[in-house]
């Protein structure tokens, strides 16, 4: 080797080195050369989520419509069970239908790219093809959710649009109202050179044969199961001829049709034995602005009720579905920041939270769902964010209080889930049958947790804190104590061979195995203390009793986890320092460390519930762990909780997103950069950026609203925040990001709940006068301009404005007062 040749390998050695020791000594580097985190930063962080599916529907209505990525509509009353199909939805079976739009100039089309999926001896297809795409889609700017696709082919950009109505456009009744879809196919722009008269959709009409195919795989359909189970035909009005089209049922009922105006071509060819699925092809003229409209009802509907339907057209029927999306409470919530990822994030999620339920035609009883499609069940424990993260937090306080009262129905009706379908089969339940049991109704649900008591109780309580109704409060008050009874009660189980005084073993994940874990104490812990904060505000005589209980409770547990963890094994961070792994659980079923259930449902959440704090040595011990995973090579590659180890990157859990309990831990700290990272990873990483739709981890299931729920929380505790000295003081702007500080625009957070009262809180830069020959600095900064209007029914102790890190920030005005103030300090108004 020659001497250039060694000086080169001393070079990039040194450069080796340098760098290892950097990643060594934690994978961040210094604060002083970091940017603030933005909404813009976070989407070059995170790709946009695929094979995404969004609802469409209305609100607690039975059904829904799922719009695929590239814009296949699935009309599926039965949706996709996991397990056991709901007893009220069984009489609907196989009257869903799929169908797939592929843009064509003629009924041909060549043969769809896909990739066959081995598995269990079935033809299963990826409807991504070989890649998996993000699609094109967005909404439209209008009240209703009015959800469009679009295709770029041939010098031609086409556009679908589709939204939900049922007759009359008022509040659901039965559940069962007849849904339609309105879908309005059109050319929205034409190069002049694309050399073709018409261009049109070929429509697949198919069976319901779509899956997700797991946790990190793509849609997937049954090859074998594509064809539609019953033969359809093609009626043309003649005074339409040529304009029109109906596709009918061998009972004469109505599956799809074409409303009159612009066709120009109209063709259907049934299913054959070589080809199984119904292809429809409709054109229109080739210029721009040219559309046909189709009707699609969610159930074959009878003629007489279709054609009313029909005769009322897409623009009247977008007219009645504005009109309803457009009436909001009077203590709906506006939040308005110069970063539209966020606001359109935000206010998207309340449409779709409001889809994703359910009315049960049988009791009359509405409910939130899990998701739409593939989680049509009802999972308490996540779905309980979206009362008190979201719809609550956003004031849609009536259609929460609405969709909580089946829980108060059904109480005490199930036993908690003490044994699972995975334990040995002489394993014992150690909880019996008790009045005061939450859980969902046994219709609805498919896998019960131990955690779900908890956490329907702290909804409940949340939402009577948040809002003072006393007509809720009166209904609820001997449900809570009863629940509060069940904690105790429970607590109070001897014999069960697990820590006595804590919640006995029980199934607290869809592992279905018997654990006593942090868990399920942190969610009881939780249901309880925020009794006890309602109980004490209403001067109820068992407060005291029960926020004894609650004190109790947390001192065992944090007693039982600090001894716990000194006896469990060490792991050894990039520093060499060596720390216990902090527990899972104390008895039963306990997961490896490294499993994907230790990061989601394991001890970050104990900062949440409040039986640790932030700064506890265990709980900035375990953020540590799984920032560094020093047991994980590359950290980058592809995540996949069944193969990889699961940690966090950019503050947020690789598995399962809303479950990303340490930016609550920083949210505590106050440390800004890393409680940012994570919310705005919430907003780029956990929810598709063109439908807000959430996912449950990325590249698996969506369909939901697990992560925009928390997503929301933290955007308004960053700069409305009751949450850091619950009942005692808000605290304001404390953790605002420096991108909603602009001196050419507000930003409004209006009408926003507390526990103390609604409050309205505004504020932007003012810039100082430009005056260079000045020496006081102070005279030409930048002035920070805070209005603040509270409605407050309980005053707190305390109201302290925090004021934002801002460069040259020379002081505040707040409500018309100046104040001399510092960047990064504080001012009790």
């Amino acid at each position: 080797m020659n001497k250039r040749g060694g000086v080169i390998l001393t070079v990039l050695f040194s450069i080796f080195f340098t760098l290892y020791v950097s990643i060594a000594e934690g994978s961040y580097p210094k604060k002083k050369t970091l940017r603030e985190p933005t909404a813009n930063i976070a989407c070059n962080w995170w790709g946009d989520l695929t094979n995404v599916w969004t609802p469409i529907g209305w609100k607690n209505h039975l059904f829904r419509f799922d719009v695929l990525y590239n814009g296949t509509v699935i009309a599926h009353p039965l949706e996709k069970p996991l397990g056991k199909v709901k007893p009220h939805i069984k009489p609907y079976a196989g009257q869903g239908v799929i169908l797939t739009f592929l843009p064509s100039p003629s009924c041909y089309v060549g043969s769809v790219n896909t990739r066959k999926i081995s598995g269990n001896g079935k033809e299963w297809y990826s409807i991504a093809g070989p890649d998996t795409i993000p699609g094109d889609q967005g909404w439209n700017d209008e009240s209703a959710p009015v959800l469009w696709t679009r295709w770029r082919q041939e010098g031609l950009v086409l556009r679908k649009e589709i939204f939900g109505h049922i007759p009359g456009a008022g509040k659901v009744k039965s559940g069962v109202e007849p849904l339609f879809s309105w879908i309005r196919l059109s050319i929205q722009d034409v190069d002049p050179e694309n050399g073709f008269e018409e261009y049109g959709f070929l429509i697949k009409l198919s069976a319901t044969n779509i899956c997700n195919g797991g946790i990190h795989r793509p849609l997937i359909y049954d090859a074998k199961k594509i064809a539609y189970p019953r033969k359809l035909k093609a009626e043309v009005p003649e005074e339409l001829s040529g304009q029109s089209c109906y596709i009918i049922e061998p009972d004469g009922k109505v599956r799809l049709a074409i409303a009159p105006g612009q066709v120009s071509n109209v063709q259907f060819f049934p299913k054959t034995k070589n080809d199984p699925e119904n292809l429809l092809f409709v054109a229109v003229p080739v210029r721009k602005g040219a559309y046909v409209d189709l009707l699609l009802p969610l159930l074959p509907t009878e003629r007489a009720e279709f054609e009313r339907e029909l005769a009322l057209g897409f623009d009247r029927a977008l007219e009645q579905s504005n009109r309803y999306w457009s009436k909001v409470p009077t203590t709906a919530s506006k939040v308005e920041t110069p970063e539209k990822l966020i606001n359109n994030a935000i206010a998207h999620n309340v449409k779709l939270a409001q889809i994703i339920t359910e009315t049960n035609p049988k009791t009359g009883l509405s409910t939130f769902l899990s998701g739409s499609f593939n989680y049509a069940y009802l999972w308490p424990t996540p779905t309980s964010m979206t009362s008190y993260m979201l719809l609550d937090i956003m004031g849609h306080h009536d259609f929460v209080a609405e969709n909580l009262k089946i829980f108060k129905v059904t109480q005490g009706t199930r036993k908690s889930p003490g044994k699972g379908a995975h334990d040995k089969k002489d394993s014992v339940n150690y909880y019996r049958q008790h009045p005061g049991y939450l859980s969902a109704p046994k219709s609805l649900s498919l896998i019960d947790w131990t955690t779900d008591h908890g956490s329907i109780l702290h909804s409940v309580c949340y939402h009577a804190l948040l809002t003072d109704d006393k007509d809720f409060i009166n209904y609820w008050l001997e449900p809570i104590l009863k629940a509060c009874d069940f904690i105790c009660d429970a607590r109070a189980i001897t014999g069960h061979g697990g820590i006595e005084g804590l919640m006995p073993m029980g199934v607290d994940t869809d592992n279905r195995r018997q654990s006593q874990s942090v868990w399920a104490d942190g969610w009881n812990y939780l249901g309880l203390s925020t009794s006890v904060r309602l109980l004490r505000r209403l001067g109820h005589p068992r407060a005291e009793e029960f926020a004894q209980e609650a004190r109790d409770y947390k001192q065992l547990f944090v007693k039982t986890i600090r001894e716990q963890t000194r006896k469990n094994p060490v792991w050894t961070d990039h520093q060499g320092q060596k720390h216990h792994y902090v527990p899972y659980g104390f008895s039963g079923w306990v997961p490896d460390f490294k499993e994907l259930v230790y990061l989601d449902t394991g001890p970050l959440f104990l900062v949440f519930v409040g039986l640790l704090d932030a700064d506890d040595p265990l709980m900035r011990s375990t953020c540590e762990f799984f920032r560094q995973r020093p047991d994980v090579e590359d950290k980058k590659r592809p995540r996949q909780p069944n193969v990889h180890a699961p940690c966090l990157i950019h503050e947020v859990s690789t598995c399962e997103l809303c479950y990303s309990w340490n930016i609550f831990h920083t949210h505590q700290l106050g440390d800004r950069y890393k409680f940012l990272e994570g919310m705005y990873s919430l907003f780029a990483g956990g929810m598709s950026r063109q439908t807000f739709i959430s996912c449950e981890s990325r590249g698996g299931v969506t369909g939901n609203v697990f992560v925009g729920p928390v997503a929301t929380y933290l955007t308004r505790l960053a700069v409305i925040d009751d949450h850091i000295k619950p009942d005692e003081e808000l605290h304001l702007l404390r953790l605002c990001p420096l991108a909603w500080l602009r001196t050419d625009r507000e930003t409004v957070f209006e009408n926003m709940p507390s526990t103390f009262g609604p409050v309205t809180l505004k504020f932007q830069l003012l810039s100082g006068p430009a005056n260079s020959e000045s020496s006081d600095k102070r005279k030409n900064g930048k002035k920070l301009s805070v209005s603040f209007t509270p409605k407050f029914r309980y005053n707190p102790d305390k109201v302290i404005l925090h004021i934002p890190p801002v460069d040259g920030l020379s002081g505040v005005v707040v409500n018309g007062r100046e104040f001399r103030v510092k960047a990064g300090g504080t001012l009790e108004i």
